[in-house]
């Protein structure tokens, strides 16, 4: 029970890390990544363009699909 307790624990820890720090972006084949308490995306993305966070911005363009995830 104790390794499945850990695990979970790690597994919030993890999830929790885009909201404690300020920002996150991260760029990788074209898509754009960005994750934190109000995460924007201002530039052209060339592919997909992925946000999360509390406050969701995104307006920038936008040549693929967009995917938001936020509170407000």
């Amino acid at each position: 029970m104790r390794p499945f307790a850990l695990l979970i624990a790690l597994c919030l820890s993890a999830g929790l890390q885009p909201v404690l720090a300020d920002d996150a972006q991260l760029s990788f084949g074209g898509d754009q990544f960005s994750a934190g308490q109000l995460p924007a995306i201002t530039k052209p993305v060339q592919h997909d363009a992925f946000v999360v966070g509390s406050e969701v911005t995104l307006s920038g363009e936008v040549s693929g699909d967009a995917h938001l995830a936020g509170f407000n």
